[in-house]
């Protein structure tokens, strides 16, 4: 009976650390998928060609840009850490190994 509580508790630990490794893979690919849908609509946004008919347009283009450039740098450091968050994931071990790395691959192209 003892022998069984240990095997029940054992495999009670891989479990855990299974169902963590699952949450960290989500976690890690709902942050990616964000981070590329929020590049995308701003690389969409930058390659449109805004008509530019006046002192007044041309300053609202500009500030739009501006925020643009702010908002870019201030997800700089999030596409770090979830890069970082990839490669420890990786160093890991995870079971997802090759899915991570090419997730990482995918977000380092848009620093």
């Amino acid at each position: 009976m003892v022998e069984m509580w240990g095997v029940l508790q054992d495999r009670t630990a891989q479990r855990k650390e299974d169902l963590q490794a699952a949450n960290d893979l989500h976690r890690f690919t709902a942050s990616v998928r964000e981070l590329i849908s929020w590049a995308t609509e701003v690389q969409t946004e930058m390659i449109m060609e805004d008509q530019v008919r006046d002192v007044s347009s041309v300053e609202l283009l500009r500030t739009r840009h501006n925020q643009i450039k702010a908002e870019m740098d201030a997800r700089e450091d999030t596409f770090s850490s979830v890069v970082e968050a990839g490669e420890m994931m990786i160093d890991s071990e995870h079971y997802a190994t090759e899915e991570v790395r090419c997730l990482i691959t995918t977000v380092s192209g848009y620093l």
